[in-house]
Protein backbone atom coordinates (compact mmCIF):
# COMPACT_ATOMS: atom_id res chain seq x y z
CA UNK A 1 0.00 0.00 0.00
CA UNK A 2 1.34 3.83 -0.63
CA UNK A 3 0.17 6.75 -0.19
CA UNK A 4 -1.11 9.17 -3.47
CA UNK A 5 2.41 10.62 -3.48
CA UNK A 6 4.25 7.52 -3.56
CA UNK A 7 4.83 7.13 0.09
CA UNK A 8 5.17 3.46 0.96
CA UNK A 9 2.47 2.54 4.13
CA UNK A 10 2.35 -1.12 4.14
CA UNK A 11 4.50 -4.12 3.08
CA UNK A 12 3.65 -7.85 3.23
CA UNK A 13 6.21 -10.91 3.68
CA UNK A 14 5.95 -11.73 0.00
CA UNK A 15 6.89 -8.21 -1.21
CA UNK A 16 10.14 -8.56 1.66
CA UNK A 17 10.78 -11.83 -0.19
CA UNK A 18 10.39 -10.46 -3.73
CA UNK A 19 12.35 -7.22 -3.32
CA UNK A 20 14.74 -7.80 -0.64
CA UNK A 21 13.80 -4.73 1.48
CA UNK A 22 11.84 -6.01 4.94
CA UNK A 23 9.20 -4.03 6.37
CA UNK A 24 11.07 -1.60 8.43
CA UNK A 25 13.72 -0.29 5.72
CA UNK A 26 10.81 0.36 3.14
CA UNK A 27 7.67 1.76 4.89
CA UNK A 28 7.84 5.72 4.97
CA UNK A 29 10.19 4.90 1.81
CA UNK A 30 9.05 6.43 -1.80
CA UNK A 31 7.62 3.97 -4.76
CA UNK A 32 10.45 5.50 -6.51
CA UNK A 33 13.21 3.00 -4.73
CA UNK A 34 11.71 0.42 -6.93
CA UNK A 35 11.22 1.56 -10.33
CA UNK A 36 13.78 1.80 -12.89
CA UNK A 37 14.26 5.24 -13.83
CA UNK A 38 12.97 4.73 -17.74
CA UNK A 39 10.01 3.60 -16.50
CA UNK A 40 9.46 6.77 -14.31
CA UNK A 41 7.22 7.89 -16.56
CA UNK A 42 4.97 5.19 -16.34
CA UNK A 43 4.85 4.96 -13.37
CA UNK A 44 3.56 8.76 -13.42
CA UNK A 45 0.86 7.98 -15.29
CA UNK A 46 -0.41 5.25 -13.20
CA UNK A 47 -0.62 7.82 -10.50
CA UNK A 48 -2.77 9.91 -12.70
CA UNK A 49 -5.01 7.11 -13.49
CA UNK A 50 -5.41 5.93 -9.79
CA UNK A 51 -5.93 9.56 -8.89
CA UNK A 52 -9.49 9.93 -10.85
CA UNK A 53 -10.00 5.86 -9.71
CA UNK A 54 -9.00 4.25 -12.49
CA UNK A 55 -7.59 1.12 -11.30
CA UNK A 56 -4.36 -0.90 -13.20
CA UNK A 57 -4.95 -4.31 -14.51
CA UNK A 58 -2.24 -6.55 -15.05
CA UNK A 59 0.51 -4.50 -15.99
CA UNK A 60 3.21 -5.81 -17.46
CA UNK A 61 6.86 -3.49 -16.06
CA UNK A 62 9.84 -3.83 -14.18
CA UNK A 63 10.58 -3.16 -10.69
CA UNK A 64 14.25 -3.17 -9.16
CA UNK A 65 15.68 -5.35 -5.93
CA UNK A 66 17.10 -4.22 -2.82
CA UNK A 67 20.28 -5.81 -4.66
CA UNK A 68 19.58 -3.46 -7.70
CA UNK A 69 18.74 -6.57 -10.03
CA UNK A 70 15.98 -5.72 -12.59
CA UNK A 71 13.11 -8.07 -12.68
CA UNK A 72 10.21 -8.18 -14.93
CA UNK A 73 5.99 -7.77 -13.30
CA UNK A 74 2.79 -7.62 -13.63
CA UNK A 75 1.42 -4.84 -11.33
CA UNK A 76 -2.22 -4.15 -10.31
CA UNK A 77 -3.03 -1.50 -8.56
CA UNK A 78 -6.56 -0.27 -6.93
CA UNK A 79 -7.28 3.04 -5.39
CA UNK A 80 -8.17 3.29 -1.93
CA UNK A 81 -10.67 5.33 -0.51
CA UNK A 82 -11.94 6.80 2.81
CA UNK A 83 -15.49 6.63 4.56
CA UNK A 84 -16.12 9.46 2.36
CA UNK A 85 -15.02 7.74 -1.32
CA UNK A 86 -12.69 10.42 -1.48
CA UNK A 87 -9.19 8.22 -2.49
CA UNK A 88 -6.75 8.49 -0.74
CA UNK A 89 -4.05 5.89 -1.59
CA UNK A 90 -3.45 2.83 -3.44
CA UNK A 91 -3.34 -0.71 -2.92
CA UNK A 92 -0.14 -2.57 -5.62
CA UNK A 93 -0.78 -6.30 -5.80
CA UNK A 94 2.98 -7.22 -7.83
CA UNK A 95 3.91 -10.49 -9.34
CA UNK A 96 7.41 -11.60 -9.92
CA UNK A 97 7.02 -13.16 -13.85
CA UNK A 98 10.51 -13.86 -14.46
CA UNK A 99 10.02 -17.65 -15.04
CA UNK A 100 7.14 -17.41 -16.85
CA UNK A 101 9.32 -14.77 -18.73
CA UNK A 102 12.12 -17.55 -19.27
CA UNK A 103 9.45 -20.44 -19.70
CA UNK A 104 7.91 -18.22 -22.62
CA UNK A 105 11.62 -17.61 -24.19
CA UNK A 106 12.12 -20.86 -23.94
CA UNK A 107 8.84 -21.48 -25.68
CA UNK A 108 9.75 -19.94 -28.22
CA UNK A 109 13.18 -20.80 -28.57
CA UNK A 110 12.10 -24.20 -28.73
CA UNK A 111 9.64 -23.25 -31.81
CA UNK A 112 11.81 -21.77 -33.76
CA UNK A 113 14.33 -25.25 -33.63
CA UNK A 114 10.55 -26.95 -34.47
CA UNK A 115 9.75 -24.84 -37.38
CA UNK A 116 13.19 -24.73 -38.92
CA UNK A 117 14.98 -27.73 -37.70
CA UNK A 118 16.34 -29.91 -40.90
CA UNK A 119 14.76 -33.01 -39.04
CA UNK A 120 11.16 -34.18 -39.16
CA UNK A 121 9.74 -33.41 -35.36
CA UNK A 122 6.48 -34.98 -35.04
CA UNK A 123 4.01 -35.41 -32.11
CA UNK A 124 1.50 -37.85 -31.01
CA UNK A 125 -0.52 -38.94 -28.22
CA UNK A 126 -0.20 -42.21 -26.72
CA UNK A 127 -2.39 -43.88 -28.55
CA UNK A 128 -0.03 -42.41 -31.44
CA UNK A 129 -2.41 -40.05 -33.07
CA UNK A 130 -0.62 -37.22 -34.69
CA UNK A 131 -0.55 -33.97 -32.78
CA UNK A 132 2.01 -31.49 -34.61
CA UNK A 133 3.84 -31.82 -37.55
CA UNK A 134 6.95 -29.74 -38.29
CA UNK A 135 7.76 -28.51 -42.50
CA UNK A 136 10.84 -30.81 -42.17
CA UNK A 137 8.62 -33.38 -41.36
CA UNK A 138 6.51 -32.83 -44.64
CA UNK A 139 9.47 -32.70 -46.96
CA UNK A 140 10.42 -35.82 -45.60
CA UNK A 141 7.15 -37.86 -45.34
CA UNK A 142 5.50 -35.62 -47.80
CA UNK A 143 2.06 -35.28 -45.88
CA UNK A 144 0.95 -31.42 -45.05
CA UNK A 145 0.20 -30.50 -41.64
CA UNK A 146 -3.24 -30.34 -42.39
CA UNK A 147 -3.28 -33.61 -44.12
CA UNK A 148 -1.81 -35.65 -41.53
CA UNK A 149 -2.69 -34.37 -37.82
CA UNK A 150 -5.33 -35.96 -36.70
CA UNK A 151 -4.50 -39.49 -38.70
CA UNK A 152 -3.33 -42.25 -37.22
CA UNK A 153 0.97 -42.65 -36.81
CA UNK A 154 0.10 -45.86 -38.99
CA UNK A 155 -0.15 -43.99 -41.64
CA UNK A 156 3.79 -43.69 -41.90
CA UNK A 157 4.49 -46.84 -40.58
CA UNK A 158 5.15 -49.68 -42.89
CA UNK A 159 3.10 -52.91 -42.34
CA UNK A 160 6.26 -55.22 -41.38
CA UNK A 161 7.41 -51.85 -38.66
CA UNK A 162 4.19 -51.96 -36.78
CA UNK A 163 5.40 -54.49 -33.73
CA UNK A 164 7.88 -52.25 -33.53
CA UNK A 165 6.04 -49.12 -33.10
CA UNK A 166 3.67 -50.37 -30.59
CA UNK A 167 7.15 -51.59 -28.52
CA UNK A 168 8.38 -48.10 -28.61
CA UNK A 169 5.11 -46.65 -27.25
CA UNK A 170 4.92 -48.92 -24.78
CA UNK A 171 8.29 -47.36 -23.66
CA UNK A 172 7.60 -44.28 -23.70
CA UNK A 173 4.28 -44.70 -21.79
CA UNK A 174 7.24 -46.21 -19.13
CA UNK A 175 8.59 -43.12 -19.14
CA UNK A 176 11.68 -44.49 -21.29
CA UNK A 177 13.77 -42.79 -24.06
CA UNK A 178 14.22 -44.35 -27.95
CA UNK A 179 17.54 -43.28 -29.23
CA UNK A 180 18.94 -43.45 -32.98
CA UNK A 181 16.69 -46.61 -33.66
CA UNK A 182 17.57 -47.76 -37.21
CA UNK A 183 13.23 -48.04 -39.06
CA UNK A 184 11.60 -47.80 -42.16
CA UNK A 185 9.10 -45.35 -43.02
CA UNK A 186 6.25 -44.92 -45.84
CA UNK A 187 5.78 -41.58 -47.18
CA UNK A 188 2.36 -40.46 -49.03
CA UNK A 189 3.19 -41.56 -52.54
CA UNK A 190 3.99 -44.96 -50.91
CA UNK A 191 7.79 -45.32 -51.40
CA UNK A 192 9.15 -46.93 -48.63
CA UNK A 193 12.31 -45.16 -47.12
CA UNK A 194 14.51 -45.50 -43.72
CA UNK A 195 15.05 -43.45 -41.18
CA UNK A 196 16.81 -42.87 -37.92
CA UNK A 197 14.02 -41.96 -35.31
CA UNK A 198 14.93 -40.29 -31.75
CA UNK A 199 11.12 -40.34 -29.35
CA UNK A 200 10.94 -38.67 -26.00
CA UNK A 201 7.82 -38.54 -23.77
CA UNK A 202 5.76 -35.63 -23.36
CA UNK A 203 4.88 -34.64 -19.60
CA UNK A 204 1.73 -32.59 -18.51
CA UNK A 205 2.56 -29.66 -15.66
CA UNK A 206 2.11 -32.63 -13.17
CA UNK A 207 4.68 -34.35 -14.93
CA UNK A 208 2.50 -37.24 -15.99
CA UNK A 209 3.14 -38.44 -19.76
CA UNK A 210 0.76 -37.48 -22.19
CA UNK A 211 2.51 -38.12 -25.64
CA UNK A 212 5.58 -38.54 -27.10
CA UNK A 213 8.03 -36.13 -29.56
CA UNK A 214 9.79 -38.27 -32.14
CA UNK A 215 12.64 -36.90 -34.23
CA UNK A 216 12.62 -38.47 -37.72
CA UNK A 217 16.10 -37.92 -39.97
CA UNK A 218 15.79 -39.56 -43.40
CA UNK A 219 18.90 -41.40 -43.63
CA UNK A 220 18.31 -42.50 -47.54
CA UNK A 221 21.95 -40.47 -48.83
CA UNK A 222 23.66 -42.54 -45.71
CA UNK A 223 22.37 -45.67 -46.72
Amino acid sequence: GRTLDGIITSWNPAAAKMYGYCSEEIIGKSVDVLVPQERMDELNARVAQINIGQPVDRLETLRIRKDGTTFPVWITVSPIRDEHAAIIGASVIARDITKQKEAFESSRTMAAIVQFSGEGIIGTTLDGIITSWNPAAERIYGYSSQEIIGKSGRLITTQDRRTEALAVLEKIRAGQYVEHLETTCIRKDRTVFPVSLSVVPIRDGDGAIVGLSAIAQDVSKQK
